[in-house]
């Protein structure tokens, strides 16, 4: 129709416009589907049977947080759907380790899931965020908000330490309900 009553560089121009808009669409789609995030142990995310079994001895209060691949902006709705749809936990393990290229958009969503968890008293552990995606998150200022020690490179480590952290806040807890000091 554009050729017909326009002009036929307007009809291609928007013809590649639209097509580029379907095409980041479709990539955005299938990049939200390597945002994965669980607490118990889940096929879709390969975990060893050590990992596994951190994650069930943590009772679902560790939550694991896996993102794989770019992270380009599409992701970012991926990111903030699925950090919202659970809310019981004590540690957020956030798996970076695979993820090469971390967008603008994907960063704020990372950011605001991170600093919520942060808010609301859970422990935020980082796991494998190295080179650009780490440089991303300390201009975010991200670094200042978790400790040193809870950036790890090793996803058993971290899930360990998670494990530990809920059973020190379940000890806490058990002892406060006893009136016992720790």
């Amino acid at each position: 129709i554009l050729t017909v009553f326009i002009d036929l560089m307007v009809a291609v121009g928007v013809g590649v416009f639209i097509a580029n808009i379907l095409t980041i669409d479709q990539l955005s789609e299938l990049r939200s589907k390597s945002v994965k995030i669980i607490s118990t142990a889940d096929d879709e995310i390969p975990l060893t049977p050590e990992e596994k079994q951190v994650l069930d001895l943590a009772g679902g209060r560790v939550l694991y947080f896996h993102l794989s691949g770019p992270m380009i902006f599409g992701v970012a709705k991926a990111i903030s759907r699925e950090h919202n749809a659970i809310d019981n936990y004590d540690v957020l393990v956030v798996n970076l380790k695979e993820v090469p290229l971390l967008g603008v958009t994907s960063s704020l969503a990372l950011e605001n899931a991170i600093k919520e968890a942060i808010d609301k008293g859970h422990e935020v552990i980082v796991v494998g965020a190295t080179g650009k995606v780490r440089s991303r998150l300390e201009k975010l200022g991200l670094t200042g908000l978790i400790p040193e020690y809870h950036w790890v490179d090793d996803r058993l480590a971290a899930l360990q330490e998670g494990l530990a952290i809920v059973r020190e806040r379940e000890s806490q807890a058990y002892n406060e309900e006893l009136g016992v000091k720790s």
